[in-house]
């Protein structure tokens, strides 16, 4: 899901692989695979063919569940139940501080090419809107949370991944699972041991992945 550290996760993976690239988010409207969202009717055998060729090149692939509709994650693993496809599952233990981050990032413009909004709220300088931070807009404290929103947010989001994660089970599919607790809270030895996981999956398919103190060691 959105907010849990896929982005910076994704691309230092890509270091330790034989992968060329990371697809971020290419299932969104507007991005490289987001027309497929506009097909109709959309659960169709064709359909989920389409989807699973997409899969017959090897790729790396990075989405949020909660950023594309729910009919299209259930596409994406029906489509690669029976692909040789490794599926790797990077949530957040701490549901508020997500919920909060996403909210943050939404609101602030911060994920939007409203700049001006965003250099408003936050402060940020004319040279660096997406890096540089000031002073909070004090008015930015008074906008009331859509709390009952958020939570059912969270609920929906969390039984759609159970359900995948449950069927990818089901079917013995590849998979491994990550925190962003563990990955990110300056536990070194914690991290590593998800991230190595992570990578032995991968070689186990395949895919060759550096599993090294040096390589993992460089990226922590």
């Amino acid at each position: 899901m959105a907010r849990t550290g896929g982005t910076n996760l994704a691309e230092h993976l890509l270091l330790l692989t034989s992968f060329k690239q990371v697809l971020h988010e290419p299932f969104n409207r507007g991005r490289v695979f987001g027309s497929l969202l506009e097909e109709q009717p959309f659960d169709t055998v064709q359909m989920r063919d389409k989807v699973a060729n997409l899969f017959v090149t090897p790729r790396f692939i990075k989405y949020c569940v909660d950023a594309i509709p729910s009919r299209m994650a259930r596409m994406l693993l029906q489509a690669t139940l029976s692909l040789p496809v490794a599926h790797l599952f990077l949530y957040r233990q701490d549901a508020q501080a997500r919920l909060l981050s996403k909210w943050f990032a939404m609101n602030t413009g911060l994920w939007s090419a409203d700049l001006a909004r965003f250099k408003h709220i936050t402060g940020a300088n004319e040279v660096d809107t997406q890096r540089s931070l000031g002073q909070i807009n004090p008015d930015f404290y008074h906008i009331e949370l859509p709390v009952e929103e958020l939570v059912a947010h969270e609920r929906f989001q969390r039984g759609l991944l159970s359900d995948i994660y449950q069927a990818l089970q089901e079917h013995r599919a590849p998979v491994a699972c990550l925190s962003f607790e563990d990955l990110y809270s300056g536990n070194v030895s914690v991290a590593k041991r998800q991230i190595v996981h992570a990578l032995q999956m991968l070689n186990g398919m395949g895919i060759v992945a550096i599993v090294d103190d040096e390589g993992i060691g460089n990226w922590l």
